[in-house]
């Protein structure tokens, strides 16, 4: 696992011309460049549904909760989303619709591994004040896994926000290439996406968390992803036993790139 870690001091070079000292600025574009964070060991990478807006405000925050919460439980708050501890109220929170990212669980002797965990929002209900959505998740390794048995692909989520405000803000700037990395771009973001924004659910298992049952649509999203589906149950896609390849980890899409500028 590598986590980077770099403070870069943007100095004025004063070049002497007759005796004089003239400051010459970096360029703008160069210190943004220069600049890094935290550097999970995986990507994040997302897919909506027809018709749903991925850079919308609900979607980012969506996005932001889910990534946040994977960040959190992987690592620490410290290495987390700003804001994202204020957003679950921790360490007051009672809220039992949130059962993920509240705890650090794999911070010893570097257990986290290289992957990639995709999204998909299936699911997208947005007002100034409320967001919910549904989204399946599945990850892929990076090194080859030997399962024993037969093994669920993945889990589906809902997610859902409060806005203490009646402004819901403005999303962040547009990440317009999947495929390539913007050199302004943070793997964590340095701004707090969430504004006035709570997180009020964070939870496995989706639309029906007593039976544990997928989000149908999230069926049709694993079977489209994983041709060699053993067997489905409630919803669930089976990957059949025996040794899943690694493949190399997907860029980090969309990438946060900066706050949008009113």
């Amino acid at each position: 696992m590598t986590r980077l870690r770099r403070i870069t001091i943007a100095l004025s070079i004063g070049t002497l011309i007759g005796g004089c000292a003239t400051p010459q600025d970096p360029d703008p574009a160069d210190v943004l460049e220069a600049l890094s964070d935290f550097q999970p060991s995986y990507t994040s990478s997302w897919s909506a549904e027809t018709g749903i807006d991925l850079f919308s405000r609900g979607a980012e925050l969506v996005r932001a909760s889910l990534e946040a919460g994977w960040q959190t439980s992987m690592y620490t708050f410290k290495d987390s989303f700003p804001g994202y501890r204020e957003a679950i109220d921790y360490p007051h929170n009672t809220n039992r619709d949130i059962t993920w990212g509240v705890q650090t669980e794999n911070t010893a002797n570097d257990r986290v591994g290289e992957f990639t965990t995709y999204y998909h929002i299936t699911e997208l209900s947005e007002s100034p004040t409320e967001v919910t959505a549904s989204i399946c998740k599945d990850i892929v390794n990076t090194e080859p896994v030997i399962y024993d048995s037969p093994t669920r692909h993945g889990y589906s989520w809902t997610v859902a926000l409060r806005n203490t405000s009646d402004t819901p803000g403005l999303p962040g700037i547009v990440d317009t290439d999947p495929d390539n990395h913007d050199p302004h771009a943070r793997r964590t973001p340095d701004w707090d996406v969430f504004g006035t924004w709570k997180i009020t659910r964070l939870t496995p298992d989706s639309l029906d968390t007593e039976r544990n049952v997928a989000d149908p649509a999230c069926t049709t999203w694993w079977l489209a992803n994983h041709p060699d589906t053993l067997r489905v149950v409630d919803n669930f896609t089976f990957r059949p036993p025996g040794t899943v390849p690694g493949v190399p980890r997907a860029p980090q899409y969309p990438e946060w790139i900066g706050p949008s500028q009113p």
